[in-house]
């Protein structure tokens, strides 16, 4: 009997454990959706990552290791391209906004080319 009532009990806390990561999952999945959408925060965080591609992509030899550097501008690639198509769409919208506002002409230029570069988009143009 104790047994049947050790069983039951920790089948109800893997329950409850499986119910709070789920919770955990739409709580994270709601805030990706609020920071997609309006967060002013998305801009910041889109011009760093095309910033520190930047640097690797223009540092000389002995400044970064170059098998290094290839390697975290592949890792950078492979994740934006894994995300959601609306989140990647969002992405682009914000470094064609980033570009159109950029007065640098080298930034600028790496901004618009950034998109095709990473694999994002089939056509530099785009």
């Amino acid at each position: 009997m104790t047994s049947t009532v050790i069983q039951a009990s920790e089948a109800l806390d893997l329950e409850d454990a499986a119910v709070a990561r789920k919770e955990d999952e739409a709580s994270d999945r709601e805030l990706v959706a609020r920071m997609t959408d309006t967060d002013p925060l998305v801009p910041v965080l889109a011009g760093l990552v095309v910033d520190v591609v930047w640097f690797l992509d223009s540092c000389e030899d002995d400044e970064v290791n170059p098998d290094s550097a290839v390697k975290m501008m592949e890792s950078v690639s492979w994740v934006l391209l894994g995300l959601p198509q609306d989140q990647r769409d969002r992405f682009l919208k914000v470094l064609r906004d980033l570009a159109e506002a950029e007065t640098d002409p080298g930034r600028r230029e790496f901004l618009r080319a950034f998109p095709f570069a990473c694999g994002l988009v089939e056509d530099h143009k785009s």
